[in-house]
């Protein structure tokens, strides 16, 4: 049995000398928490767009949030979440608060959650390899 308790990086922010955050793995529960609340975001979206837009993506059965993930991992999940577990400390101030992540700019706030998101990926198998 493998536990992500525990498993975090100091991370040095860019751009901003002498700033850091440390980052924690997310669990299994957590990505799949922030994955259904990106899925439900885009789907309220596309239904607000009317029922037209629903029959052609279902005609094409492609899921927007897997379609965009393989551009980009982040895509698939939903980045305040992310945030929010996978921050446990930054050079900020006290205690890390939900209010507080919401602070961030976007630069940082993307930076972050990609930097979580990695963390928090299964190997490839082209890295299982290399290890």
């Amino acid at each position: 049995m493998a536990l992500v308790t525990g498993l975090t990086k100091k991370l040095d922010i860019p751009g901003e000398d002498g700033q850091w955050i440390t980052i924690r793995q997310l669990s299994w529960r957590q990505r799949e928490r922030a994955s259904e609340a990106r899925t439900d975001q885009v789907m309220g979206r596309l239904k607000s767009m009317g029922p037209d837009i629903l029959r052609e993506l279902q005609g094409a059965q492609v899921r927007p949030d897997v379609q965009a993930a393989g551009a980009d991992p982040l895509t698939a999940y939903d980045k305040a979440l992310v945030l929010q577990f996978g921050i446990i400390a930054w050079s900020y101030g006290d205690k890390v608060k939900p209010d507080d992540i919401d602070e961030l700019d976007e630069a940082t706030a993307d930076w972050a959650a990609r930097e979580i998101v990695a963390f928090s990926s299964p190997p490839t198998e082209e890295q299982q390899k290399n290890a």
